[in-house]
């Protein structure tokens, strides 16, 4: 018979037994982590694991998973800290009294940096081996890298510690790139490859744009936007202030701050292509209508006329956009009712999120019917008293481009699995036909007009080619007294290109720029410079296109970028569609100034190419 006394000795044996082997486990997992920087099974997840890549329309990397390091120290082994932090601060960058401060009196683990790369961390594992680094050790995580960095930082977004997604698409699909659904023959699960409408050479072009703007003009931001005129595909996002994903956790919120689909503004002149096309859509206006400005526009319900900047006398539709008239703009406001107004003005998409499938947008602001005062109708037609976003800016302007077809916009072309098969294809989108073709059609030609000598967006004007172009400078609203501020503006330009039939959209809004302050001074001739650059690229022909015909064939002699190895080549002369590749060179910095051909470079032909120099091409519009 076993006593109770027998029973307890008998099960406190066991369930030391069971204590120690549990205690055994966990030293050997500390010491796994301690001298290898994981645990086996956290070894076999990840490697197991893979996120898929993000990439653009042409395959080039956004986003890809690669391995990094956490360098760390365990305080009790460190033999001569002074000695480590001495030899770590050349290899990591940091300042060395700082490393060793957190050295010298470590008692357990410390962290002394994170998201170290592979050829910083082959330094350090080299040190170890060497028994120079005594206490140092590597953990090996899975991580993201963005090889643009801050390009389309905004769309692509980033992953935390964790390698989950918290911002941007990263965020937004991250079942989706981290889906294990296709296991491979290497016994790995693959995460889905997402494929973006993002054209990374005129993402590259555009962002070079975006710095130069900064650095003229010094704004508080801006949001410069290329789309396909024809399907709504977004090809270039470049947005100010900006940071880099690889580096997120420097950045701030402002930084990360997507302008082009979270922030609501007044879009000023810019609006008055949408209100006159929806008021002329109604027919009760016409080509040949009659707008007398001089004396402003007047109304008995409310106290201070509306007036323009100069008499422009009696205009019609067309000096309505190509002066940028708001008396005109109020006057042709005044055929339809309110109801019929705020109607046409939502099914243009303005109030709602245009669902182009990032987290973060806003809807806009149209006010409801029932707090609309005299004036709200008049001012509304020149881009006051209701807030829009970059992006329904952009998808209203598809309506022009597709005769009155309003296109839902899109940043997500395609999602692939790791074995090569489409899962989901996200093709153009038509939400609603809001205009007819003619009054389309009619727009996009007053918008023309636009760029002759007289009108607001000369300094657009390509030769050649025919632009559709309409400027804004919108006042910004005082917070500290909710009124509209004399010094702070909103400068943007439209251009819609060719016109006859649309291919590219190109939006480019600068927010409180400093100094010169006007749309048509400052928006207007960037919108030129992004065509100069575009039209090449596309293929778009133009008047003057030299077309040589051979033996009853065409023959299109198409310049050919000089191969750049040991000499700098000569590259005066070349168009800026052809010298753009430049931009995708890891080894050297590319500055591209200006638009059209080179005219000089700086080195000059025959300097010897070394590693990190700067190639520096001016260009200028005519050859």
């Amino acid at each position: 018979m076993i006593t109770m006394e027998a029973l307890f000795r008998k099960r406190l044996f066991i369930f030391s037994i069971v204590l120690g082997i549990a205690a055994i486990v966990i030293i050997l997992q500390y010491a796994g982590i301690m001298l290898f920087g994981q645990t086996p099974a956290n070894q076999t997840n990840q490697a197991a694991q893979e996120r898929g890549p993000i990439v653009d329309r042409n395959g080039r990397l956004l986003a890809i998973q690669t391995t990094v390091f956490t360098l760390a120290a365990w305080g009790r082994n460190i033999t001569d800290a002074y000695e480590s932090a001495h030899l770590l601060s050349e290899i990591i960058q940091e300042d060395e009294e700082s490393i060793y401060l957190k050295l010298k009196d470590a008692q357990g683990a410390v962290i002394l940096q994170r998201r170290l790369d592979l050829e910083k961390a082959s330094k350090v594992r080299d040190l170890i081996s060497k028994g120079k680094l005594e206490g140092i050790y590597l953990e090996p995580n899975q991580a993201r890298n963005y090889p643009e960095g801050q390009g389309a930082a905004h769309i692509v977004g980033f992953t935390g510690s964790e390698n989950s997604g918290l911002e941007g698409l990263e965020y937004l699909l991250d079942q989706t790139l981290n889906a294990r659904d296709t296991i491979l023959a290497d016994g790995r699960a693959y995460g889905n490859q997402v494929v973006l409408t993002l054209d990374s050479t005129i993402q590259h072009f555009m962002e070079s744009m975006a710095d130069r703007a900064v650095a003229q003009y010094n704004p508080q931001g801006l949001a410069f936007i290329v789309m396909d005129a024809r399907n709504g595909e977004i090809l270039a996002s470049a947005i100010r202030p900006g940071y880099d994903p690889n580096t997120y956790t420097t950045s701030s919120a402002e930084q990360r701050r997507n302008l082009a689909i979270s922030y609501v503004y007044e879009p000023g002149s810019v609006f008055k292509i949408f209100s006159l096309a929806m008021i002329m859509n109604h027919g009760q206006i016409g080509n040949e209508t009659l707008f007398p400005t001089s004396g402003g526009y007047k109304n008995s319900r409310f106290r201070d006329p509306i007036t323009d900047l100069v008499d422009y006398g009696t205009i019609t539709p067309e000096g309505i956009i190509k002066f940028s008239s708001n008396v005109g703009a109020a006057m042709a406001s005044e055929i339809i009712s309110d109801r019929e107004f705020w109607q046409d003005i939502q099914d243009l998409g303005f109030g709602s999120k245009t669902d182009v499938g990032l987290p973060g947008e806003e809807g806009g602001l149209v006010k409801a019917l029932a707090a609309w005062s005299p004036r709200t109708k008049p001012t509304m037609a020149f881009g006051q008293e209701l807030g829009v976003t970059v992006l329904q800016m952009l998808q209203a302007a598809t309506a022009l481009s597709n005769q009155g077809a309003l296109l839902r916009p899109r940043i997500l072309k395609r999602i692939v699995s790791a074995d090569g098969k489409t899962l989901k294809e996200f093709p153009r989108e038509v939400v609603r036909t809001i205009l007819k073709p003619e009054t389309a059609r009619l727009m996009l030609n007053y918008m023309n007009a636009a760029t002759e000598d007289s009108g607001t967006g000369r300094r657009s004007r390509v030769a050649g080619i025919n632009l559709s172009v309409k400027t804004g400078t919108a006042q910004m609203i005082d917070p500290a007294t909710s009124r509209y501020s004399s010094q702070d503006f909103i400068a943007s330009s439209l251009g819609i290109f060719p016109t006859e039939s649309p291919r590219i959209i190109v939006y480019i809004v600068i927010f409180k720029p400093q100094g010169e302050i006007y749309g048509g001074r400052i928006a207007a001739p960037l919108i030129k410079e992004s065509a100069e650059f575009l039209i090449p690229y596309f293929g778009i022909d133009r008047e003057g296109d030299q077309i040589v015909e051979t033996g009853g064939s065409l023959k299109i002699t198409i310049p050919v970028l000089p191969e750049m190895k040991d000499q700098v080549p000569d590259f005066r002369g070349l168009p800026a569609s052809v010298v753009s590749a430049l931009l995708l060179r890891e080894d050297i910095i590319v500055e591209i100034l200006g638009s059209g051909y080179v005219k000089t470079q700086e080195p000059s032909a025959g300097t010897l190419v070394t590693k990190g120099m700067k190639l520096s091409l001016r260009l200028d519009g005519k050859l």
